[in-house]
């Protein structure tokens, strides 16, 4: 009994909420204040609430919580509040699966059907995904199945959802040749795991992960019942956002704090959780031989889960660290870096917008510094370099290329020394920067980075390199246009209403309209648009069907066009959308009833209104403005009348039979 009592009373001390800097003589005062300044600049900048921890060996030596969590309360975040970690969430994964790998229960080079028969795609390469690939994202898998992933209510068959959607999609590589970050490929890992280890996943991780890395305030989602949860409130309006469950559970559904991710980085590397054989095989460099086309190793020098084995910034400093990050949509943002053979780590987590990972190496970079292990940085001025001519076998890289963020247009200047890129806007493409031409056929694009290009297998690609480290990453690649005669009639000058958007789903507040067309500098592609997704071009299979063709494009989708009932209908993955001209005006006084097959219904306004409707039980209403970009979502603003403009769509999402009383007033 004694031994039970000191024990509790060594747990309640440890896990206490810690306001505090464990200081060695003033050693790490400069990196406190630096991490504080973090923090306080990232609360001013529009973020809810930070945590940031820092461990050194088995030692916390920071660990502090910045702004509110409940505003309305008053309450103020400390450090045992839980935030919503995202996708570094694949690290425990990973980290399960290599157990299991351990017990002899796994092997990372089977294939995944033999351990989930039910795990099937239209694409027949599918039979070869292994685990590794799962985990090393190099499955070939479009990326994520976003629909109903990221809610204001649990959904428990988000799960069974995708993998449905996964048995009508096809690969856009082979498998094991690229790795593109993907988040479904950690949905079926998390899948293979329930299935070999006989627990549900929160359950396994609970037992053999955050109980054995004394993590007290980490769970699969927010704790049930917990009041010390960040809430996430809009930067300009000063609206509390909803509460966001991740089902995305596997992939980015852990809730965590950052004390709590500390103590896991210091479970790895004292060796609780793995072997230490088992531990160099999650840390080595896993990206899949083809990740660069060039020669060298790529930026995304994943490992199995990580982000990156050895983070850039550090590496070219002879240390290796680990990175992950990760993000939601309300948002949550998350980094963790850990340095490995010094026993160190950095964890930042934000309710809000914040740029975490630059937060976190900052951080670490300081400590590294007060700890002697670096010398003091210093900074450095470099003017932006004067062009010289560019060699004339660059020149054959012109033309269209899909996407880095946008779908860019390539040209160059001879008289400037430049490459000219000019993205796509509506139909049309507009300059967006110029980069000097610095010799040897590279383009100067910042201090750290450099672009140049590279044609391999008669692809032709815009790489990225990492000034200092030499790593390169594909920034777009180049989209040959199609000569031959294709229908694109049933895509063409479209935009693309919401049928099937359900009313607890976060995620779709960040999708504007999608919208399909051609250009004439790409004859025989599909262009789609509207975000989350940049503008991606599409290859016709068919009059129906199209085909991706970026590999290196992550979360991509399978698109085609199919009738139901005589209406054309878009099917994008498990979305479904309608064609906008088919969309009624809406009329003053109007009833809006959601039909018994429960889709959405919409409707266009004519010219400017106030806009004011009753909402249902279960009822949402988004109103996109005439740029297809979300204007008002019921879920995050209040249900007030509100002026509508000329061109605008509205969507009313319900249960069946949901009826929405509607009034237009002139303005």
């Amino acid at each position: 009994m004694k031994k039970n009592i000191i024990f509790l009373i060594v747990c309640l001390f440890l896990f206490s909420g810690i306001n505090s800097f464990c200081k060695e003589e003033g050693k790490y005062d400069a990196t406190a204040k630096l991490a504080r300044m973090e923090a306080w600049k990232a609360i001013n900048n529009g973020a809810s609430s930070i945590t940031i921890a820092i461990i050194e060996d088995d030692k916390l030596l920071f660990a502090e919580a910045f702004g509110m969590i409940d505003r309305e309360k008053s309450i103020q975040a400390d450090t045992d509040t839980q935030f919503n970690i995202g996708s570094v969430s694949k690290v425990f994964t990973a980290c399960a699966a290599l157990q299991l790998c351990e017990q002899g229960k796994l092997n990372l080079d089977r294939p995944v059907a033999s351990y989930l028969p039910e795990f099937k795609m239209k694409d027949e390469r599918y039979k070869e995904i292994t685990l590794r690939m799962l985990l090393n994202h190099s499955s070939g898998m479009p990326g994520t199945n976003s629909k109903d992933g990221i809610t204001n209510k649990k959904n428990p068959s988000y799960v069974a959802e995708t993998l449905s959607v996964l048995k009508n999609s096809y690969l856009k590589s082979k498998p094991g040749e690229i790795s593109v970050y993907c988040n479904d490929g950690f949905i079926v890992a998390g899948t293979v795991i329930e299935r070999v280890s006989g627990l549900n996943f929160a359950n396994y991780l609970r037992k053999n992960i955050f109980d054995k890395a004394m993590m007290p305030n980490t769970s699969c989602g927010f704790k049930a019942g917990s009041k010390n949860i960040a809430h996430v409130y809009d930067p300009k309006t000063g609206e509390a956002r909803p509460v966001e469950y991740v089902n995305i559970l596997a992939s980015g559904g852990i809730s965590s704090s950052a004390v709590d991710l500390c103590y896991f980085a210091k479970a790895l590397y004292n060796n609780k959780l793995l072997k230490p054989e088992t531990m160099r095989e999650f840390t080595k460099n896993q990206a899949a031989r083809k990740t660069t086309p060039a020669e060298g190793t790529p930026g995304f020098n994943c490992g199995l889960g990580w982000d990156s084995v050895a983070l850039g910034q550090f590496y070219v400093q002879g240390i290796n660290v680990l990175d992950k990050s990760g993000g939601t949509s309300i948002p949550f943002n998350c980094e963790l870096n850990i340095a490995l053979d010094n026993k160190l780590a950095v964890a930042v987590i934000a309710a809000g917008d914040a740029n975490v990972a630059l937060m976190a190496s900052n951080i670490l970079q300081c400590l590294l510094e007060n700890k002697g292990v670096l010398p003091k940085h210093k900074e450095t001025f470099s003017p932006q370099p004067k062009g010289v001519p560019i060699p004339e076998r660059i020149l054959q890289y012109e033309g269209i290329y899909g996407p880095g963020k946008e779908l860019a247009k390539i040209t160059f200047n001879n008289e400037k020394n430049t490459l000219n890129i000019d993205v796509l806007s509506g139909r049309n493409f507009v300059r967006l920067k110029e980069f000097i031409h610095t010799g040897n056929g590279r383009f100067y694009f910042d201090n750290d980075n450099t672009l140049f290009f590279y044609e391999n297998n008669n692809n032709k690609y815009l790489m990225n390199e990492e000034s200092n480290s030499g790593r390169t990453d594909v920034a777009a690649e180049k989209v040959e246009a199609v000569r031959d005669k294709l229908d694109a009639s049933e895509y063409e000058k479209t935009t693309w209403i919401p049928r099937n958007y359900s009313a607890t789903d976060l995620f779709i507040h960040l999708f504007d309209l999608k919208k399909t067309f051609t250009i004439d500098e790409l004859p025989g592609r599909i262009i789609l648009t509207g975000s989350p997704f940049p503008a991606t071009p599409y290859a016709i299979a068919n009059k129906y069907t199209t085909q991706m063709i970026l590999p290196y494009l992550r979360d991509q989708v399978d698109m085609k066009i199919f009738y139901d009932k005589g209406e054309k209908i878009l099917q994008m993955d498990a979305f479904q959308y309608t064609a906008g001209t088919r969309v009624p005006f809406l009329h003053d006084n109007e009833c809006i009833t959601i039909g018994q097959e429960g889709y959405n219904t919409a409707r266009r306004i004519e010219s400017d209104n106030l806009f004011q409707s009753s909402l249902p039980e279960n009822g949402r209403i988004i109103i996109y403005s005439s740029d297809g970009k979300v204007s008002f979502d019921t879920l995050f603003n209040a249900n007030k009348k509100r002026l509508v403009k000329a061109g605008s769509y509205i969507l009313f999402i319900g249960d069946k039979g949901s009826l929405f009383k509607t009034t237009l007033q002139t303005i």
